[in-house]
């Protein structure tokens, strides 16, 4: 769509055409500093890896001096489950400013499928949508590899 367009794509469906606003929702491992902004994040561990330097996953990445550190680092998977809610409500909050009426609001949830391979993807996006700021979407889809979930 042409810039300033209100809706992003349109996605051609064999029910319709259906108008979409979207937006990436990265891990974000804190609500505030280095680790909150999952995107950041994302792009700071791919600058790694095309330097040919390993890149970790997680919070432990930052930019020091003008070079990116990232460190490995164990953490608790309800920490993950915390990171990628946050990353679902602050994505919908995000976008809460745009009027949404007549569009769906598309997330790319980047990664969050694997980092919580043994939890229930469709109750924890649904609970993050509940627990976001109210919209004026049509609606809100959600996907990651090979996961989708659709509000009613």
């Amino acid at each position: 769509m042409p810039d300033g367009h209100a809706t992003d794509v349109e996605l051609i469906l064999p029910r319709g055409k259906l108008a979409c606003q979207v937006t990436v929702a990265d891990p974000s491992w804190a609500e505030e500093g280095p680790g909150s902004s999952g995107g950041y994040l994302h792009h700071l561990q791919m600058e790694c890896l095309r330097e040919g330097r390993p890149a970790f996953g997680g919070a432990n990445t930052a930019k020091t001096e003008g070079k990116i550190v990232s460190t490995p680092h164990a953490r608790h998977v309800t920490e993950d489950l915390v990171a990628c809610r946050r990353s679902l409500a602050n994505a919908i909050r995000r976008k809460a400013v745009h009027d949404g009426t007549g569009c769906t609001l598309l997330i790319y949830a980047r990664g969050q499928r694997f980092l919580l391979i043994d939890f229930d993807m469709a109750t924890l996006v649904a609970d993050a949508v509940r627990n976001a700021a109210a919209s004026r979407f049509a609606g809100i889809a959600i996907v990651d590899n090979r996961f989708f979930w659709e509000s009613a």
